[in-house]
């Protein structure tokens, strides 16, 4: 009798995003959670799938209760690998008597999560360097605090009291912290988180000042998104404990939530988002339009090989480099259409060999030029010419040195990619 042995191969499936709610850092649900005194725990929490890639973590509050007497809660995110990530929780003074937060991870690089944890030492102004140019708006969120008295927090996009983004550039996102003096000795350590992305990514449902238990209508769910309910303000009088609740109720295709209490606070004010976790907009490359290749003789002599490149846009800017090193070249968003004009001043005998790279991501292309620098000629000249991606910020690496001239392109979708677009060797 022949036995056969047929090897299947496995194909592991890995998830891009997920979310959870933990509470076990509250007391009325784990006994054993005795926060007060220099009390620090640390929580695995696991995802409910093994990632390709390191996610991103952030989160939002869903209870905070806490003594009304000095307090403080220090909580941070550590340990992030594709299977878990470990949630740190201290307590350094009186009780608190829980946080539960509402945790999301995911794993593309158009959004970003900045995280100051446990700020004790805050500044009137921060500025924070982030990748993705096309990162266009951001939110904040807190993730710790610790008061000894009555305070005023207000954390909010453009406008605000006490914490503020005041401006995203493509490169940084800076934010202001007002009434410093007006909170000090009652709100002692702050932490948060900005998530930046582009505007598509986020869609605000409502702001909204409440000055009573509320709920809010049933929202209709939106396709591969996350819903963020956010604190903006709360104005904390210490007459009773700082306590907070925000639940929610949903089912197949809506969702609402709820404040049904809260602590001695004047009013609350909430802003609740859409934040949509798989994107449907991708940035392509670069799309190779025209390349138009000369060979010139020059009649003056030149001891000393010469490689110059201009740079020129539609908007009449232009770029020269003509010295070795690395450079990252940001190319407004705007731009339609993007030139290169690249000399090359050769000596007898030396060999030019050139690459372009042309493609959309599915279907790339390679065009190829081998020059050999003689008697008749001494000089080439490359013009080409590239389409832009309309409405969107390019992100240039040029790496020039003596033998070698070699431009990539950064794009960031769900992963981050560096593609070749054109290389130029000599030798």
């Amino acid at each position: 009798m022949l036995n056969l042995i047929i090897l299947l191969p496995i194909f592991q499936a890995y998830i891009f995003s997920d979310q959870g709610y933990f509470k076990n850092t509250n007391f009325q649900i784990d006994s054993q959670f005795s926060c007060y005194s220099n009390y620090k725990n640390n929580y695995l929490i696991p995802f409910t799938d093994n990632f390709l890639n390191i996610p991103q973590i952030t989160f939002f509050w869903k209870l905070l209760d806490l003594y009304y007497q000095p307090s403080e809660f220090q909580l941070d995110i550590s340990n992030i690998n594709t299977k878990n990530f470990t949630l740190t929780i201290k307590c350094p003074l009186y009780r608190v008597y829980g946080v539960e937060i509402q945790w999301f991870a995911i794993d593309d690089q158009r959004i970003e999560i900045i995280s100051l944890f446990n700020a004790n030492d805050l500044q009137p102004k921060m500025t924070f360097e982030h990748k993705n140019p096309n990162a266009e708006f951001g939110i904040l969120i807190p993730t710790s605090i610790a008061q000894s008295g009555p305070f005023n927090l207000s954390i909010q996009v453009k406008y605000m009291r006490f914490l503020q983004i005041t401006e995203i550039t493509p490169n940084n996102v800076s934010i202001e912290i007002n009434n410093l003096i007006e909170n000090k000795g009652s709100l002692n350590q702050i932490g948060f988180q900005i998530i930046l992305g582009p505007t598509e990514a986020f869609t605000i449902i409502e702001n909204r000042t409440l000055l009573a238990p509320y709920q809010s209508d049933q929202i209709q769910k939106q396709p591969q998104s996350w819903i963020f309910v956010v604190i903006e303000e709360f104005i904390y009088r210490k007459s009773g404990n700082l306590y907070y609740l925000v639940q929610w109720i949903e089912d197949q295709s809506t969702i609402s939530y709820q404040f049904p209490q809260w602590g001695i606070f004047s009013h609350i004010k909430i802003k609740s988002y859409w934040i949509t976790y798989k994107l449907a907009n991708n940035y392509i490359r670069l799309q190779l339009q025209k390349l138009e290749i000369v060979q010139n003789r020059l009649q003056v002599q030149q001891t000393t090989s010469l490689l110059q490149i201009e740079i020129f846009t539609q908007q009449n800017q232009k770029q020269i480099f003509n010295s070795t090193g690395i450079y990252s070249l940001l190319i407004e968003k705007f731009t339609q259409l993007l030139t290169f004009k690249i000399s090359y001043i050769c000596q007898y005998s030396e060999i030019v060999e050139s690459n372009f790279q042309n493609g959309n991501g599915t279907f790339n292309n390679s065009y190829s030029h081998t020059y050999n620098c003689n008697i008749q000629t001494n000089q080439i000249i490359y013009t080409i010419q590239f389409n832009t991606q309309y409405g969107v910020y390019q992100q240039l690496i040029l790496n020039f040195t003596n033998q070698n001239f070699l431009v990539e392109q950064i794009l960031y979708n769900q992963v981050k990619t560096q593609d070749k677009l054109l290389e130029i060797k000599i030798f």
